[in-house]
């Protein structure tokens, strides 16, 4: 009894990303086990205190007209599972955008996905779902994934929670899905801190109505929910703080370049404006890396990155500036429109 006493009131902590939604039904096993939530941090308090790196999301945006197509699953299988296009499109993502010799994971939806797009993109490559593997044949994977020697491995969710390959640097989402925990969590893979990792890269599908279309065209066409997917999953990453960028060609999504937060002298300039001012931040080159309008009376914001770079020293600068910039549009709120007010900024590598 003593033993016993002593283990119930032993201090039991716990440590997690997913609480909530688990994909095993084991939330309530956390917190009977664990107890509740004493600290949390959100994923942008996480960058910020440097436990993870950012997470940045290319959605690839594809134009889907009408299909009158009135069953879901057979719009998802049409559209994307068993689409030969979107395979294709796959290949050359893996081929022309993503390094030969990053670690790349790609979620695929079911076995007949599987064969159709590693046929594709090239069967030397390596399938990992639980259909197709032999516990031990599991094992073998996972071991070969945490020595990076597989370097696109199209995966099921049994690689969605719970598993980390340290190595992986890009995750591609050839299995969509809407705002669910399942899909919002797939980012979190590539999470943790490399040596010479800048951020982890997730390229997702942004499935959007065809120039010309309106809602009333895709009424009850399941084409639509690809649509309506896709959005639900756009919003779901901006709640999160993901930095999202988007493309329309592999051309676009070449041009994008993944930068690391750069250290060094910052130009901060705010110009007044009847109704709302403009903050930006320019580097040394005079190139502008982030841009705010902020509304003068409530002081809320709309902020764009670069066009051209990730978000990691966007996202150091609105973190360590952003007060000393709202500071600065308060104190010209009654100057003429057009004042502007300029200073440098020191921008550390903490």
């Amino acid at each position: 009894a003593g033993i016993i006493d002593g283990v119930m009131k032993a201090r039991r902590y716990g440590y997690g990303a997913t609480l909530k939604g688990r994909f095993d039904g084991r939330d309530k096993l956390i917190t009977g086990i664990f107890g509740p939530v004493l600290a949390e941090r959100t994923y942008l308090e996480a960058v910020e205190e440097g436990a993870i790196c950012p997470l940045n999301i290319i959605m690839f945006q594809i134009e889907l007209t009408p299909h009158s197509l009135y069953n879901r699953d057979t719009a998802y299988n049409e559209l994307l599972f068993q689409n030969q296009e979107m395979a294709n499109l796959l290949r050359r993502i893996c081929e022309e955008v993503v390094p030969a010799d990053w670690q790349t994971m790609i979620f695929i939806k079911n076995e007949a996905q599987a064969d159709m797009y590693l046929e594709t993109i090239g069967t030397e490559h390596t399938i990992a779902m639980a259909k197709k593997m032999t516990k031990k044949e599991r094992e073998e994977v996972n071991a070969r994934m945490k020595a990076n020697e597989i370097k696109r491995c199209l995966c099921t969710d049994i690689y969605v929670q719970g598993v980390t390959f340290s190595d992986a640097r890009v995750l591609i989402n050839c299995e969509a899905g809407g705002n669910n925990t399942t899909a919002i969590q797939k980012p979190g893979r590539l999470a943790e801190i490399r040596p010479g990792k800048k951020c982890g890269i997730i390229i997702d599908f942004e499935f959007i109505r065809a120039s010309g279309y309106t809602v009333k065209d895709y009424e009850g066409d399941q084409t639509g929910a690809l649509i309506a997917d896709s959005r639900n999953r756009v919003q779901a990453y901006e709640e999160k703080g993901y930095g999202i960028y988007r493309a329309r060609t592999v051309e676009e999504t070449k041009q994008i370049r993944f930068t690391s937060m750069i250290p060094g002298n910052y130009t901060l300039n705010v110009t007044h404006r009847a109704l709302s001012s403009r903050v930006e931040f320019l580097n040394e080159a005079g190139e502008q890396v982030f841009v705010v309008t902020v509304d003068n009376d409530r002081k809320d914001y709309m902020a764009f990155w670069h066009p051209t770079e990730m978000s990691a020293t966007a996202l150091k600068l609105e973190s360590t500036f952003m007060d000393k910039a709202l500071g600065i549009v308060e104190d010209l709120k009654n100057s003429p429109v057009g004042t502007e007010h300029s200073e440098m900024v020191e921008l550390k590598d903490v």
